[in-house]
């Protein structure tokens, strides 16, 4: 592969990234369980790509910019998964009769008492 060929390779493939990585954030954002798990899968299969085209072509500064906006997408994702599963916890406690709430994060804002809303329909 010649290095042209590998550097828009690797940007077309960061692009792919930083979207999915905003796909993502929409399905932490509406627990849904299936499309988390599907993106989980792509994310997987791009991070082996991306793992193989780094040792063919360094990033270049426009690469390293990009990349700094995908960990800032993967590190607010995650923080949304630390909140859903901390609220979560919150509710089951509700539910279960605890006094007192299950541990959260400590890198979780607590849940406001009262003031979140769980759709259990679907």
């Amino acid at each position: 592969m010649e290095m042209l060929g590998a550097n828009d390779e690797l940007k077309a493939m960061l692009d792919e990234l930083e979207a999915l990585l905003h796909t993502e954030s929409a399905a932490l954002k509406d627990l849904d369980r299936d499309a988390l798990d599907a993106i989980t899968d792509k994310k997987l299969t791009l991070f082996d790509c991306l793992r193989e085209l780094r040792a063919l072509t360094p990033p270049t500064q426009d690469d390293r910019q990009q990349l700094e906006r995908v960990k800032k997408l993967a590190l607010d994702n995650q923080l949304l998964l630390v909140h859903a599963r901390d609220t979560v916890r919150g509710i089951i406690s509700t539910v279960l009769g605890n006094p007192e709430p299950l541990p959260s994060s400590s890198h979780a804002a607590p849940v406001p008492a009262g003031g979140v809303r769980l759709n259990v329909r679907g």
